[in-house]
């Protein structure tokens, strides 16, 4: 007897980790690079709806909506002590040093844009694709109540596959959320890309 082909639902979901995990080590490669530090990744199972991880409570987060030859989104999410020892490492700024909120926003923008690029920019090269970012949308705070709300939104238009992927250096000294989600009517398409 020949072993069962995988549903369409299981293979679009075993695309998107190959895919994520491609774009997880862009981003890591990114951040390590902006930080100066060795940068680790590891994916995480997703939260049940309406919880957070503690780490993210407060969070700030940078948004992306995705499009060209797939459409979706990409989010990276500091909590508050992950954000200000990135910023810190970032901008070279020692931990007496001051730095207003609005460099700080700034800071996290312009790194969570680049790390966004370098991920995006790895899952298309992975695909063959054409896939283009939109303009950063930035979340001063409480950005995992944001994350949640923006991945609702697109469930009422289907299915979302979603894959959450944490950064981390190895020393532990901070974390960050790095979040993939395709949109449902984009599920289809997947499979039709030339890397897949």
């Amino acid at each position: 007897m020949s072993a069962e082909s995988p549903s369409p639902a299981s293979a679009a979901l075993g695309q998107l980790k190959s895919v994520a995990s491609a774009g997880a080590e862009g981003a890591a490669k990114a951040l390590a690079l902006l930080v100066g530090c060795s940068v680790a990744h590891r994916q995480r199972g997703a939260p049940a709806q309406g919880t957070s991880p503690r780490e993210y409570h407060r969070a700030t987060g940078i948004f992306f909506e995705v499009n060209g030859d797939l459409g979706g989104g990409v989010a990276l999410l500091l909590g508050p002590e992950s954000r200000d020892r990135v910023v810190r490492s970032f901008l070279g700024v020692g931990r007496e040093g001051d730095i207003d909120p609005d460099t700080a926003f700034s800071a996290v923008c312009e790194l969570g844009n680049i790390v966004a690029s370098r991920a995006i920019s790895a899952v298309a090269d992975t695909l063959g694709a054409r896939i283009l970012l939109s303009l950063p949308n930035l979340a001063t705070e409480s950005a995992e109540v944001v994350l949640e709300s923006w991945i609702t939104e697109r469930r009422r238009h289907g299915p979302v596959l979603h894959f959450e992927i944490e950064l981390a250096d190895i020393e532990g000294s901070f974390q960050a959320l790095l979040v993939f989600v395709l949109d449902p009517q984009d599920r289809r398409s997947l499979g039709r890309l030339p890397g897949v």
